[in-house]
């Protein structure tokens, strides 16, 4: 999923935050932290339409095999077992990770797909979590009744979200920020 998104220069949400980022960094106002709030709500929820239709399609038709269903349940399943801090703790890498991906693409040249296999990789090794990704787990979930809607936004997807948010747009902006100011 990581390497169509990113590849096809399609936004994911935590992908465009470092670049909205540098001019607020640069010069902090409220009309730039509302025009970046208005983009984070269009992708995100642009990102969440489109997870939620995939795991809908998923769910309804006869899109994969009963045994890759279930297995894509069970999966998911790892987030049954999270805290709403661990979510949160796991979505700092998970983010920063994302983040480091999009601001490497362009020295990798003919590596792309390699660098994007990679970090995601990273994040599957280490059980990082990202609110894309996991929103598609989340909604899979739901759809099979194994989680509650409000505790999967509330205790799983919220508290990812603002773990992606300090690792990509936090973290990663501040280092990005360190490294371009000057010629800002």
């Amino acid at each position: 999923g990581f390497i169509l998104v990113i590849l096809s220069r399609l936004q994911l949400f935590t992908e465009n935050t470092i670049t909205v980022l540098l001019p607020f960094l640069q010069k902090p106002s409220v009309r730039l932290l509302r025009q970046i709030a208005r983009l984070w709500a269009v992708v995100l929820i642009a990102n969440m339409v489109g997870t939620g239709a995939s795991a809908l399609l998923v769910n309804e038709l006869p899109m994969v095999s009963p045994e890759h269903k279930a297995g894509m349940i069970e999966v998911a399943a790892h987030y049954l077992e999270r805290s709403p801090l661990e979510c949160l703790v796991q979505g700092i890498p998970g983010g920063l990770y994302i983040a480091a991906i999009v601001w490497m693409l362009p020295s990798a040249k003919g590596f792309e797909m390699f660098v994007i296999a990679a970090f995601t990789a990273l994040m599957v090794i280490g059980g990082f979590t990202h609110v894309i990704t996991g929103s598609a787990e989340l909604f899979a979930l739901v759809l099979e009744g194994r989680l509650e809607p409000f505790r999967a936004v509330g205790s799983m997807l919220l508290p990812v979200l603002v773990g992606n948010i300090i690792g990509g747009s936090g973290l990663f902006a501040l280092l990005a920020y360190g490294q371009v100011h000057e010629e800002m």
